[in-house]
């Protein structure tokens, strides 16, 4: 299932179609991609409880309504790499433990940007391929997912800085209030300051999605 969600969402830059086509959202993982998907489920159909919204209901009301020319409001949710990269490795290795098919106990931060690709590449040679595209999945540019051209789109919203205002614009277009809930929240442990060599790195690496999205950085 993540294989197939990887090649149908961030190969191709497809936007997440809400009911009508309301709002088309282009998110990258990390980025709110699961609040994304819960808010474009309750625009098809009412959800009480979050609880009820488990991740095999998103994947069949949200993940299969995807369109790259779907008509509407056009949405792109972005967040700056070097705090996207630091929620990846929360959320990969510390609470996912999806490193744990080539080794015993997951890395440090430190650990893992010093050995990422030499990670990479371990499980790519493996036959068990979940892990892998967690890793692929969730650290893949954002100009993958949501594109090169801020210009296609109506509103460009940081994930951190415009939290309210993602929700507003769903409150707006459906005339209602949608709950403001967090999904696979990755608040774990201590927070990860990088160092400035560990920022420098993840900026190279994230250069595309810098020049596009993020050039005032």
């Amino acid at each position: 299932m993540i294989l197939d969600i990887y090649t149908k969402y961030c190969s191709g830059a497809k936007g997440i179609a809400s009911k009508d086509n309301a709002i088309v959202a282009y998110v990258s993982p990390k980025c709110g991609l699961t609040s994304i998907k819960y808010l474009t489920a309750l625009t098809y159909e009412p959800v009480v409880t979050q609880d009820f919204v488990s991740l095999d209901y998103l994947k069949g009301r949200a993940e299969y309504r995807m369109s790259r020319d779907a008509a509407g409001t056009k949405l792109a949710v972005i967040r700056d790499p070097v705090s996207r990269f630091v929620s990846g490795y929360k959320h990969v290795v510390l609470n996912n433990n999806d490193l744990a098919p080539i080794m015993d106990t997951p890395p440090t931060f430190d650990e893992f940007v010093a050995n990422f690709d030499s990670y990479n590449a371990q499980l790519k040679a493996l036959d068990s391929t979940a892990p892998n595209i967690q890793i692929e999945f969730h650290f893949s540019p954002q100009v993958n997912c949501v594109g090169s051209d801020p210009t296609k789109f109506d509103y460009v919203y940081d994930l951190e800085a415009d939290t309210d205002a993602i929700f507003a614009l769903y409150d707006a277009q459906y005339g209602k209030t949608f709950p403001r809930v967090h999904l696979n929240s990755t608040d774990n442990g201590q927070p990860i300051t990088p160092t400035q060599a560990q920022v420098d790195w993840i900026k190279a690496k994230y250069a595309d999605d810098y020049a596009v999205w993020f050039s005032n950085k």
